[in-house]
């Protein structure tokens, strides 16, 4: 059996993973100014509970994390399912460090931040 990696020891790579990322915007049911009565309470508005903003989150945004690392370690695995690759990289450990899926890891910056943009296509921001 011949096994062929994409990347091997010491090649330069960039990795790409999932983020979570957060925003606050003004609520959209009562445009960041909750409706106030004449006492000056608040009701509470049912999508912000009176508070007049929302947190929303995208989650699963693929982001380049690994800026410039070099292969220091490469896993195989073979078997009947197929074959598995992982490279572990200087930037975050060789021997402990984290093992990073070759379908992850790019040649390149611009690469890498394509690949992102593809995957993160569709991913919409959402309510907490």
């Amino acid at each position: 059996m011949k096994i062929e990696t994409h990347y091997s020891l010491e090649d330069e790579v960039y990795v790409i993973s999932r983020r979570s990322e957060s925003k606050t915007v003004a609520c959209p049911t009562c445009d960041g100014n909750p409706p106030k009565f004449a006492d000056g309470s608040s009701p509470w508005c049912r999508v912000c509970h009176g508070d007049g903003h929302v947190r929303w989150a995208g989650r699963n945004e693929w982001q380049v994390i690994v800026h410039g690392g070099a292969v220091g370690q490469v896993k195989v695995e073979a078997g009947r399912d197929g074959t598995k690759v992982q490279y572990m990289l200087d930037p975050t450990g060789i021997g402990t460090g984290t093992n990073w899926n070759e379908k992850d890891v790019y040649g390149s910056p611009q690469e890498a931040k394509a690949a992102c943009g593809q995957r993160n296509m569709g991913i919409k921001w959402e309510k907490y």
